[in-house]
């Protein structure tokens, strides 16, 4: 039997300090949302530091990938400018995976760009290349595609197949986004999740004894040889993140059908999700898709794996302070 699996995972993100401004929707395919970065739009912008300003390069790189075909969306933060552009071609054929990048900025008050991070499987090139020149001098560019790590506006390093990009004056920049959690606990959503077809029981780390998560399995309801599981995180301030699987599906289309008859019961143990719910049933389409939605990130990812077969996965979950990147 093939194995496939697809996935979503949830958890909210926050800054320090400072709360969520105006309404804030992932942009429509191929149509560029329209932001700005003047101080009026936010004035709250926490991150600061002794960069060279560059005011509106956040408009402008996306300006730039919109016009290249990318879809670009904003957090919902009043606090800092985080902005995300996407970039996929579907797989040209059954057997083969399609193509995809992604690159995520962080911008302060005045628009500069100070950090940014390039991920995705592009396998011609050309998407990551369209990235990397719509922020840095073409000299840079050819340093980074070289994998050199001194560049003339700044630092990159390369982490995980993620390349991580931190202009100059920027390495010491404070952290700006913490994560926060739903106001729903686990036990309240056992429940909903029990009405939705989930049986579920509540579990502890290895080693330890506090209960972090609800985890959950559903059967039946037509997919019998696909396995469907769900994972509630929550360490005692409410739920942190939710992860939705199915997998064993013979096609990856039977992978996301299975997806589909889970994201209803798990996307409504809470209102906070009901953005998350709506984009996540527009884009279970066999694409590649990645946007903020409102605080979160909701990745859709389809993959081929000649050892587990097809996969789609969308993942749901909160920004990390440096993209990810460890210090080092």
């Amino acid at each position: 039997m093939r194995i496939s699996l697809a996935v979503i995972t949830i958890a909210l993100l926050a800054a320090g300090c400072g709360g969520s401004g105006q309404e804030n929707k992932p942009a429509a395919e191929n149509q560029p949302t329209e932001t700005s970065s003047s101080a009026s739009d936010m004035p709250k912008n926490l991150l600061v530091g002794d960069w060279k300003e560059s005011a509106g390069q956040s408009d402008k790189v996306q300006e730039t990938l919109s016009k290249a075909g990318f879809d670009c969306s904003r957090a919902d933060m009043d606090y800092v400018d985080l902005r995300m552009c996407v970039k996929s071609v579907p797989p040209p054929s059954a057997e083969k995976a399609g193509s995809s990048i992604r690159m995520k900025f962080l911008a302060d008050g005045k628009g500069t760009v100070v950090r940014a991070a390039i991920d995705g499987a592009d396998k011609e090139g050309s998407m990551r290349s369209a990235a990397l020149k719509a922020l840095l001098p073409e000299q840079d560019v050819a340093v980074v595609q070289a994998g050199g790590q001194t560049l003339t506006w700044g630092t990159m390093k390369e982490q995980q197949d993620t390349v991580h990009l931190v202009v100059k004056g920027g390495e010491q920049a404070a952290d700006v986004l913490n994560p926060i959690s739903f106001n729903t606990t686990k036990e309240q959503a056992l429940p909903k999740m029990q009405a939705g077809g989930f049986k579920c029981e509540f579990k502890a780390p290895i080693g330890s004894t506090q209960q972090t998560s609800l985890e959950c399995n559903m059967f039946g309801g037509g997919f019998e040889d696909i396995q469907r599981s769900a994972s509630l995180a929550d360490a005692g301030n409410g739920l942190s993140a939710i992860t939705i699987k199915a997998w064993q599906g013979k096609t990856t289309d039977q992978n996301i059908a299975a997806l589909k008859s889970m994201v209803k019961p798990a996307f409504e143990v809470s209102d906070d999700l009901k953005d998350i719910k709506a984009y996540v049933e527009k884009n279970l389409d066999g694409k590649e898709h990645s946007a903020y939605v409102g605080k979160f990130i909701v990745t859709i990812q389809i993959s081929k794996s000649l050892m587990l077969g097809d996969s789609a996965a969308v993942n749901v979950t909160h920004e990390t302070n440096d993209f990810g990147a460890t210090k080092k």
